[in-house]
């Protein structure tokens, strides 16, 4: 199953022992967007994504691996189809 960006931030975070309050502080940004992003109420920006990466150090390519293979599959599914009818 893949895990959705607001999943990947918490459990990156947790991992981390951090709090929300102290992610927020290491990238600048309010505990009340990195409580929205949790739960899925806001969106991730570029920049602030990086700065994410390079707190945890992880690759963009790493974080969007499994999103991007879904979505692979979902396209060669639909064409599929689309060729069976």
């Amino acid at each position: 199953e893949t895990q959705t960006t607001s999943e990947k931030i918490y459990m990156l975070r947790t991992t981390a022992n951090l709090t929300q309050a102290e992610l927020a502080k290491r990238i600048g940004r309010s505990q009340k967007l990195i409580s929205n992003w949790e739960l899925g109420q806001r969106r991730l920006c570029a920049e602030d994504l990086v700065k994410l990466a390079k707190v945890f150090k992880f690759s963009l390519d790493d974080f969007f691996k499994e999103e991007l293979s879904s979505q692979e599959k979902d396209k060669r599914h639909k064409k599929q189809r689309k060729n069976k009818v």
